[in-house]
């Protein structure tokens, strides 16, 4: 079921790319979209291993692992904003669609063998593009691309990924006391006093929202009222509610929304998206 699931949301969200003309190149895409290549390769690897010792019960559990908790719990989660919202051929759009068209590739063809009818299913319903035989039982076997494993890349996003379990515990608990329902109701407070996470501040701090999925993040250096220590040594976080209004097609909050005459209930970044859509 997991594997059919992160399969349908991957075929949904390429159903209007060009994977021969648009895909982009592993160079220009963004750097949670390399960490998601990294996984992949990842899979390829162990996934062959397995394959190689006949040890069916780990394979399943790899490939679980990867399309529950790798994808669908974290990378598929924070780029559906950009799935969904961004302009339909913008940079951050493609970029996106690239990975998931590397994963559904490898998937198909890592369950193929053991799950005969599913890899058929979805192999009927993939791009033009993304086949290169009839059937998948027919198709060449994955390659690995042992270039774009970056292992400095998976302990950064390591650390982010840790982090945003503790965001995470601070935006329920927060919920659970009636002041937020959906996360981007949320404007999140850290004070980072731990260098090992310092490199967050290097980031747009937009990039950051998105990775806790909140309409606003906001670094602090003093002690405020809602601030709680975590259990990262040296990082407090707070959450408040949201500045600004709702947006009403990507949902976040923003102080700007309504500044624009042409699109008074959206916010600066969906209005340029509207404002390109109509020009076309």
């Amino acid at each position: 079921r997991r594997i059919r699931n992160t399969a349908r949301f991957l075929i949904g969200n390429l159903n209007d790319f060009d994977y021969e003309n648009k895909k982009v190149d592993y160079e220009n895409i963004y750097e949670i979209d390399k960490w998601a290549i990294h996984k992949l390769e990842e899979l390829k690897q162990k996934t062959t291993e397995y394959y190689d010792k006949y040890e069916f019960y780990s394979l399943f559990q790899e490939i679980s692992y990867f399309c529950s908790i790798d994808m669908s719990s974290f990378y598929l989660d924070i780029v559906k904003d950009r799935l969904y919202c961004e302009e339909k051929n913008s940079i951050e759009r493609k970029s996106a669609q690239t990975v998931l068209a590397e994963v559904l590739k490898v998937l198909v063809r890592i369950i193929s063998p053991v799950l005969s009818f599913t890899a058929d299913e979805i192999w009927e319903r993939l791009p033009e593009a993304l086949k290169d035989k009839e059937s998948v039982h027919l198709s060449e076997w994955i390659e690995e691309r042992k270039e774009y494993k970056n292992y400095e890349l998976e302990k950064k996003w390591s650390k982010i990924q840790h982090l945003r379990k503790e965001v995470n515990k601070k935006l329920e608990a927060e919920r659970q006391n009636g002041l937020i329902g959906h996360s981007l109701d949320a404007r999140v407070i850290l004070k980072i006093d731990n260098t090992e996470f310092e490199f967050l501040k290097d980031y747009e701090i937009n990039e950051v929202a998105d990775l806790f999925i909140v309409s606003q993040v906001e670094f602090v250096s003093g002690n405020i009222e809602e601030l709680e220590e975590s259990e990262i040594s040296g990082i407090s976080i707070g959450v408040t509610k949201a500045l600004g209004k709702k947006c009403e097609r990507c949902w976040k909050y923003d102080k700007e929304v309504g500044n624009d005459i042409n699109h008074k209930d959206v916010c600066p970044r969906c209005s340029k998206v509207l404002s390109l859509s109509e020009k076309k």
